[in-house]
């Protein structure tokens, strides 16, 4: 377990004008300090919490939620957050890019495993541009 924080976080800071407040109460309805408002480096405003280790689980590879080739990059933005918005064809070329590199195959050497990621991505990437021009074709 890691110590650290959690943040609440809210497009714009805390204020009864902005529409962006909140009120933390305890059993007894009356209000109870619960963080800091914090801006953070990203633009956005957050209720920060103090957590201990026992409150934050370490990041563990979960291999069929959260797949640690698809939740390692720098961004700390998961791979599904940007491919569920895109065409299946789309989202599958950024998931090859994505991966490459990252997930091994106990069968192939690293390198060997990023060169068919790679085409992976080319070939969904192929696919992709041959359905449109075919879509193209027939408007």
């Amino acid at each position: 377990m890691s110590a650290g924080y959690i943040d609440i976080v809210f497009d714009g800071p805390p204020d009864v004008e902005s529409g962006n407040w909140i009120d933390v109460e305890g059993e007894m309805g009356v209000g109870v300090s619960a963080g800091d408002w914090v801006k953070r480096e990203d633009g956005y405003w957050a209720l920060r919490l103090e957590t201990t280790a026992a409150d934050v689980p370490d990041v563990v590879d979960d291999p069929v939620n959260h797949p640690a080739h698809y939740t390692s990059d720098p961004s700390g933005v998961e791979c599904i957050t940007i491919t569920r918005h895109r065409t299946f064809n789309v989202g599958s070329v950024f998931k090859y890019l994505w991966r490459a590199g990252l997930k091994a195959d106990p069968n192939q050497s690293p390198l060997a495993k990023q060169i068919e990621d790679l085409e992976k991505a080319q070939w969904y990437l192929s696919d992709e541009i041959a359905r449109l021009r075919e879509q193209q074709a027939n408007q």
